[in-house]
């Protein structure tokens, strides 16, 4: 269920409607238990772009701060860029 809305999120984002696509990504981020640390940190990136496509600053940074901290913990979702 985890990666339908995952994919829901994205097709959202990808039509420019952030506000939406904001609330499917944190309603992932709730069914964090189903994600791989990799996936969740991805969605944190994500929310945040959403973030800031809505010109909401300050929760893109909250949520890039969060994903570098996933990311410190072997949450990498691009494993291969260094």
């Amino acid at each position: 269920m985890a990666e339908e809305l995952i994919n829901k999120a994205e097709d959202l984002f990808e039509s420019g409607k952030f506000e939406e696509a904001i609330m499917v990504y944190t309603e992932v981020i709730n069914q964090r238990k189903y994600l791989s640390l990799a996936r969740l940190t991805y969605v944190f990136y994500m929310r945040g772009r959403a973030y800031k496509a809505t010109g909401d600053l300050d929760k893109a940074r909250q949520d890039w701060r969060t994903t570098q901290q996933l990311k410190d913990e072997g949450g990498n979702p691009w494993p291969l860029a260094s």
